[in-house]
C-alpha cells in the first residue's frame, strides 16, 4: 500500500483558498490514453483487465464501489483500488517564456519632447491586466495542483530561445511542488523559439497524453510551429492550444505620437498611431486567425484566453468543458 505525500505546497501563485471551489472538478480527456493507473481514463491495452493493482488514498469523487472497506474499518483510512485495466491521465503543461510574453500594456516614461506618454491609469483604463507570463504561470500551478491531487500525473516544459526546463509527468505532491518552483523561477528569454522547444520536447516525451501549450503564438515561422505539433499529434498526443492574449495588445492605445519598445531584441520604432492603427487591426486579425488555423490544421483544442478574464474563471469553464 502507498502511503501518502505529506509535503505541504507553496508557492505565491498558488492560491488554495480560491480553488476551494474547483476542488470537486477533474481534468479529464475524451481519448483514450496509456500510462499505469488512474480510475477515470480507460487504457488502450486491456491485458490483464480486471486484476488488482494497488491501493490508493481516496479523494472525493471517486467511485465508492472501488473504496476498499476492510482497510477502512481496520485502519480508519479511506483507500481505493486501482485495477491493471485504468490508467492514468499524464498531461504536460508546455509555456512559452519568450519575451513578448511579458507584455502588460503598461506605458513607460517619455523619452523625448513630443512623444507622448500617458500614465498607466490614463492609457490602458479597463484594459488593465497581468502579463501573459504571469498568467501563464498562475493558471498552471492551479492546474497541477488539481491533477495531482485528483491522482493524474502533470509535467512541465518550459520553452524560450529552445527547452529550458523538462519535468517528466508524476502525481506525488513532492512532485508537484517541485513543478511550483519551476514555474516561480521561470526567466523570460529574448528570443522565441517555439517550435524548436517543442521538437526537444519531443525526444524527451513517451506513451500517449495531453500536451497543454500556453502561448501567445508570436513565431517567426508558423510552418515550423505547424511541423512540431503534427509530429506530437503523431505521436498520440493530444494538444490543447490557450492563446493568451493581453487586451492592450488588440488594438494601438489611443493618442498621437508613441515609441514602441520590441520584447525580444527588436529595436525601437516611432510612429504617429493614426497612420497604422487600420494597418495594425488587419495584422492583427491576421495573427488571431492564421494561429487558429495552425491549431485546427493539426487537430489541436484551440482557445483564446485574454488576460483580463480571472483564470480561475477560464480554469473552471475549461474544466467543465472537457468534461462534457
Amino acid at each position: 500500500m502507498n502511503s501518502s505525500d505529506s509535503t505541504t505546497a507553496t508557492s505565491r501563485f498558488l492560491e488554495l483558498r480560491q480553488l476551494v471551489a474547483l476542488e470537486h472538478m477533474r481534468f479529464v480527456t475524451p481519448n483514450r490514453v496509456e500510462g499505469p493507473y488512474s480510475g477515470r481514463h480507460r487504457s488502450r491495452a486491456m491485458g490483464g483487465s480486471g486484476e488488482f493493482a494497488d491501493y490508493r488514498p481516496y479523494t472525493p469523487g471517486d467511485d465508492l464501489r472501488r473504496l476498499d472497506w476492510r482497510v477502512l474499518g481496520r485502519t480508519g483510512r479511506a483507500y481505493i483500488k486501482r485495477f491493471q485495466e485504468d490508467t492514468n491521465l499524464a498531461c504536460l503543461s508546455v509555456i512559452d517564456c519568450s519575451g513578448s510574453m511579458r507584455f502588460d500594456g503598461q506605458p513607460v516614461e517619455p523619452v523625448a519632447a513630443g512623444w507622448l506618454r500617458r500614465k498607466a491609469s490614463e492609457l490602458i483604463s479597463s484594459k488593465h491586466a497581468p502579463d501573459k507570463l504571469t498568467y501563464a504561470q498562475y493558471f498552471t500551478t492551479a492546474l497541477t495542483h488539481l491533477i495531482t491531487r485528483g491522482g493524474d500525473q502533470a509535467g512541465l516544459a518550459l520553452i524560450g530561445d529552445g527547452l529550458h526546463s523538462y519535468h517528466a509527468p508524476g502525481s506525488t505532491s513532492t512532485h508537484a511542488q517541485g513543478l511550483y518552483e519551476a514555474i516561480e523561477g521561470i526567466t523570460p528569454s529574448e528570443e522565441s523559439k517555439l517550435a524548436a522547444g517543442l521538437d526537444e520536447v519531443i525526444g524527451r516525451i513517451s506513451g500517449r497524453g495531453v500536451l497543454l501549450l500556453m502561448s501567445d503564438f508570436l513565431v517567426d515561422d508558423p510552418r515550423d510551429l505547424t511541423a512540431s505539433l503534427r509530429n506530437l499529434r503523431h505521436r498520440g498526443w493530444e494538444i490543447v492550444a490557450l492563446h493568451l492574449i493581453h487586451p492592450a495588445e488588440e488594438s494601438l492605445p489611443e493618442g498621437v505620437a508613441f515609441q514602441f519598445e520590441g520584447l525580444e531584441g527588436e529595436s525601437s520604432v516611432r510612429c504617429r498611431v493614426g497612420e497604422i492603427r487600420e494597418l495594425y487591426g488587419r495584422r492583427w486579425r491576421e495573427h488571431l486567425e492564421r494561429t487558429r488555423s495552425i491549431a485546427t490544421a493539426v487537430g489541436a483544442d484551440y482557445r483564446a484566453v485574454s488576460t483580463a478574464t480571472s483564470y480561475l474563471d477560464t480554469l473552471g469553464q475549461f474544466l467543465v468543458q472537457r468534461a462534457g
